[in-house]
């Protein structure tokens, strides 16, 4: 949303049926639409840090993206503040951290796939998979079979 300047409305609009600012941990999942390659990070506003994830590895790409991040974390707290949610959360000295420095992924296609396990650790309370790229092809399958079970609302 950040990189598509949306306005202010625009982002309320799309983000607050999450209710994020009840949550401890927010997770963003990054395109990088010149690399065509999934990214994430997890930010933990009460402390102040940004977790990153590229299964690439590359520390370099996330120097200017960090910024990024930390822009859109402040401007969240902003419009949930300004829709009668107070959230009182200092974002000017946030912290980020890579979560993994060497590559996990030797192709072009499984980042979206890791990054959807480590939403899934994440949310069972792990900080990163450990899945390694003979293990993709059963992360797909589990993942599936987790889609395939949740309910379509109506």
């Amino acid at each position: 949303m950040v990189r598509y300047h949306a306005s202010d409305l625009e982002l309320w609009q799309q983000i607050w049926h999450t209710e994020y600012w009840n949550h401890n941990i927010w997770i963003l999942p990054i395109h990088r639409p010149t690399s065509e390659h999934w990214v994430m990070s997890t930010l933990i506003p009460l402390s102040g840090e940004i977790h990153l994830f590229d299964s690439f590895g590359n520390r370099d790409a996330w120097e200017g993206e960090a910024k990024d991040i930390m822009a859109f974390a402040a401007r969240l707290v902003i419009v949930v503040n300004q829709y009668g949610h107070p959230l009182h959360i200092i974002t000017s000295s946030w912290s980020a951290f890579p979560t993994i420095t060497s590559s996990q992924q030797t192709n072009g296609d499984n980042c979206g796939v890791r990054v959807l396990a480590n939403i899934a650790a994440i949310l069972s309370g792990f900080s990163v998979t450990g899945v390694i790229q003979s293990d993709i092809v059963h992360v797909r399958s589990s993942l599936l079979r987790v889609l395939a079970g949740l309910p379509i609302p109506p």
